[in-house]
Order: C-alpha cells, then sequence, then structure tokens
C-alpha cells in the first residue's frame, strides 16, 4: 500500500489554525530547539484537546521542555 501526504493541506491547517502552532514553533526556536511544522501541529491538537503524545521521536522530548503538552513516559 502506498500513501501520498499532500503536505498543502498540513500548510494550510497551519494557516488557519496556525497561530498557536507558530507560537510553539517561535517559542522553541528562541530556545535553540528546532521543530517542524507537523510537529507543532500535534503539539497544538495535544494542547487543544487535552490529549497525550506518544511517540519515539526525541524531537518531541526536547519541545516538551519548551512548551506544555502532555508527553507520554514524562513527568
Amino acid at each position: 500500500m502506498s500513501l501520498l501526504v499532500d503536505t498543502s493541506v498540513w500548510s494550510l491547517a497551519f494557516r488557519r489554525d496556525g497561530q498557536p502552532g507558530a507560537d510553539i514553533r517561535n517559542v522553541c526556536r528562541r530556545r535553540g530547539i528546532q521543530i517542524g511544522t507537523i510537529d507543532a501541529l500535534l503539539i497544538q491538537l495535544c494542547q487543544r484537546y487535552e490529549l497525550t503524545l506518544l511517540t519515539t521521536d526525541k524531537d518531541f522530548q526536547a519541545a516538551s521542555q519548551q512548551v506544555e503538552f502532555r508527553l507520554w513516559g514524562t513527568a
């Protein structure tokens, strides 16, 4: 099975709901942490809907030190 993701959809979502996502990226960037657009959107969704993110991506561990969101396995 092949899956094609149109990144313009993410771009539109980031623009529509982008301010919180952009704020997340900017806070991290000012503190020396680079996160991608998709990561910022996922963090934004976790914040908005009070979700816990389960991931093995180390970028989220670094981001969790800069912005508040629930990350599985962190105190």
